[in-house]
């Protein structure tokens, strides 16, 4: 067994096909209009924002009469009035590792507005088993030592499930369906805090929410270790977007906690 930290990889986000948009632009008699977003996903906001009320300069809506002319300005407008279903339009993928399936049995409470693709214990056979250490155990050596323990006992005992002795083959020569019998099988002795990786996509909409709620105090601590993580991300990748999140240092744990001003 060894020890973990949870590690957050962004590995994906929605890009805007600029030939296409150019031609959507010009279709509506806007194609004047450019943005200044820093990036992909601040500008489909923006234009999904502007496309609900024709708000691509003055002159295309006879009921309008200014625009706001910046990305920044028209997120941040977007975001005071509560139009969140236009942030809906921006999504990311992150690839969260060697967080535990405590973790995991959390984060897909999260469904509205979400993507997830775990890494199957039916197919992945285990062999050195990984384990993230709370912090209320981290400095006292019995607890340590208990978790150690515990899981040296469950990483023994699952590869001697599927050893040869108890099997009566070895698995190694068996066939792929019959190695995924034993190994779905098999998981079932493994330890609820084993490290695994998880995919994990979701809107802007849904990310400003998860990240305010699951940064909070009250949350459980790995959980809020991942989406500070994230949080930290989200912030410096897209100001406009988060430039309204206050971040703080929980001076138990260090963590960052996000919260809207």
């Amino acid at each position: 067994m060894h020890f973990v930290e949870p590690s957050v990889y962004l590995i994906a986000e929605t890009k805007i096909n600029d030939d296409n948009l150019q031609q959507y632009l010009g279709h509506i008699g806007a194609s004047e209009w450019s943005s200044d977003a820093q990036t992909d996903i601040e500008e489909i906001i923006e234009v999904m924002g502007r496309s609900c009320y024709k708000s691509f300069g003055v002159g295309l809506n006879p009921n309008i009469t200014r625009t706001r002319t910046s990305n920044k300005d028209h997120i941040e407008n977007l975001i005071a009035v509560k139009h969140g279903s236009v942030l809906e339009h921006g999504w990311v993928s992150f690839m969260i590792c060697d967080a535990s399936r405590t973790f995991t049995h959390e984060v897909v409470r999260h469904r509205s507005g979400t993507a997830i693709s775990q890494e199957s214990l039916r197919f992945v056979r285990l062999t050195d088993l990984g384990c993230w250490l709370p912090s209320c155990f981290r400095d006292n050596p019995k607890a340590v030592a208990i978790f150690e323990h515990m899981f040296s006992e469950a990483e023994k005992n699952y590869t001697e499930l599927l050893s040869e002795d108890v099997l009566g083959f070895d698995i190694e020569k068996a066939t792929f369906s019959v190695k995924k019998e034993l190994t779905s099988a098999a998981r079932r002795i493994a330890p609820i805090g084993l490290a695994t990786n998880i995919g994990w996509s979701c809107n802007m909409r849904a990310l400003r929410h998860i990240i305010e709620m699951r940064t909070d105090v009250s949350a459980e601590e790995e959980i809020r270790l991942v989406f500070s993580k994230i949080g930290r991300i989200a912030t410096l990748k897209w100001p406009y977007l988060f430039g309204d999140y206050n971040q703080t240092e929980d001076p138990k744990n260090g963590i960052s906690v996000f919260q809207t001003q």
